[in-house]
């Protein structure tokens, strides 16, 4: 979903910097030819910027060893979960897919609908009426829109038929749309459309490809004839003429989703009779334009990208702690290429996170004997993500005790295959940390009080053992402080457990430790 909306991003910026030269530069300027095809290739070059690999500046984040944090999962007294997790990936997905769709739907089932127009109408032609016109066909038809056009046919409404002439004139600019294929690309746009509803530069773009064609088609039309008369025409046409969204019409054009005609719009009538009556000649300087509205493009995407990093990427240094013993290592692999911390595609479980959690939860065991002592805490498990999806050289950067750090690592070297992760589109080693969070709920801490006597027995012997082995003086009383708080406490089960599982913090460095040996 993240790749999805950056590259859509992408894509609007691009289309926000050719729209902004257009309308600052080539909006009146009189090869309108060219304007139209500065708008369509720009449109196409839009979506195909982003796909390109831009990367014009150094990136220092390279030289900081960053690591991509997956979403902390949480494991509760032997029973793992992480329902926020689950529920929230999973909600967030399906509800923007769905949103996406419907929308999409909604507009692909109007854009056939006016097709479907289309087709009825065809079988309205009013008998004996005219029936070509210069090689395009000609549909008389009664059935309440305006005279437009599509494709190779002129559809005449029965109220433009006298004069005769207006009627030739109405037929010259809706033949100028036939012979300028303009219905492709309004076919085209809506199709954009459909796909990018949600990007606004969709529909500037489309207000301003229609406006050329009318501004192509009207110079067209008044080349050796009477201007005014033509220009009085269009204003009749314009205010009379009702809704119908998918051809070309001489007095109007509109969206899909809207009937009410655009040209209605003072604004935009008084604009194609401006550019009728403008006899400016067009400037050299509209072919510079392309090219720098590519190089901005460019520039801007290349940005983008080198500071792109998303919540889940941290510096490692800050998010774990290295243990000062040589770390366990689980799998450990040669790395062949490169080792990416920060990639295009970051790598995914089958299934995606939702997925992951779903794994974790049914593979994950919280030791017994860390949850009889009351430890708890955050892991953090590093791994490597090969070219291949399998995983290597795991490791626990920063622990709670041996027995949960094992556990860690054993439910990340049992998982699946992933997808790997990609940079410029090719499988990349990916290095990436997953913190796991072993945490017990009170009320199940406390069992059966003759039960947990003779744990806390045990645990008493273990605190002499090594109190005994240990020739720290400091490390000594501390134990010693323990031991006494451990027999004070034997008969009140329940404050005991409780001060066990949260520690003061001055006593928990000997608990850990006293643990670990």
């Amino acid at each position: 979903m993240k790749a999805f909306l950056t590259y859509h991003l992408e894509a609007a910026i691009c289309m926000g910097i050719f729209y902004m030269l257009y309308h600052l530069l080539l909006r009146k300027d009189t090869d309108h030819q060219y304007v139209r095809l500065y708008l369509l290739i720009s449109l196409i070059s839009s979506f195909l910027l982003p796909l390109a690999d831009f990367q014009l500046f150094a990136n220092p984040l390279e030289e900081m060893n960053p690591v991509i944090l997956l979403e902390e999962f949480l494991v509760s007294d032997g029973a793992a979960a992480n329902p926020a997790a689950i529920t929230n990936a999973a909600k967030s997905i399906w509800s923007w897919q769905l949103c996406y769709l419907l929308v999409s739907g909604v507009l692909l089932i109007r854009l056939l609908w006016e097709f479907r127009k289309l087709y009825k109408l065809n079988d309205q032609h009013v008998p004996g009426a005219i029936e070509e016109y210069n090689g395009a066909k000609v549909v008389v038809h009664n059935g309440g829109l305006p005279t437009f056009s599509f494709m190779n046919t002129i559809y005449l409404s029965t109220s433009d038929l006298q004069p005769e002439a207006a009627k030739m004139k109405i037929l010259a600019h809706e033949k100028s749309h036939i012979a300028g294929i303009h219905s492709f690309d309004r076919l085209l746009i809506e199709l954009v459309r459909i796909a990018c509803w949600f990007n606004p530069m969709i529909y500037l773009y489309k207000h301003a490809l229609t406006l050329s064609h009318e501004y192509i088609a009207d110079k067209e039309s008044v080349n050796g004839g009477d201007q005014q008369q033509y220009v009085n025409l269009l204003v009749n046409q314009t205010l009379s003429n009702l809704g119908f969204s998918l051809g070309s019409h001489f007095g109007r054009k509109s969206g899909i989703l809207s009937e009410w005609p655009l040209s209605f719009n003072k604004s935009q009538t008084l604009k194609r009779i401006k550019m009728i009556k403008n006899k400016r000649k067009s400037s050299k300087l509209k072919y510079i334009i392309p090219v720098l509205a590519v190089v901005l493009s460019i520039v801007v995407i290349s940005c983008m990208e080198d500071e792109a990093i998303e919540p889940e990427v941290i510096i490692e240094e800050q998010a774990a702690e290295v243990p000062s013993k040589e770390p366990v290592i689980v799998n450990p692999v040669t790395i062949n290429g490169p080792l990416f911390s920060i990639v295009e595609d970051k790598p995914v479980f089958p299934g995606g996170d939702a997925a992951m959690y779903k794994f974790l939860g049914k593979n994950i065991d919280y030791p017994q004997t860390a949850r009889r002592m009351g430890l708890e805490g955050r892991v953090f498990v590093q791994f490597i993500v090969l070219q291949d999806g399998s995983l290597g050289n795991i490791q626990v950067l920063r622990g709670v005790s041996p027995d949960i750090d094992e556990e860690a690592r054993r439910v990340v070297s049992s998982m699946p295959t992933w997808t790997s992760g990609k940079q410029r589109g090719r499988d990349v080693n990916v290095k990436m940390v997953l913190p796991i969070f072993f945490k017990i709920h009170t009320e199940s801490a406390v069992g059966d009080t003759e039960v947990e006597v003779v744990e806390q027995e045990s645990a008493r012997d273990r605190l002499e053992r090594i109190k005994a082995e240990i020739d720290d003086e400091a490390k000594q009383k501390k134990i010693e402080l323990i031991i006494e708080r451990l027999d004070q406490e034997a008969s009140n089960v329940t404050e005991f457990e409780l001060e066990v599982q949260k520690p003061q913090e001055s006593m928990e460095e000997i608990v850990v430790t006293t643990y670990k040996n």
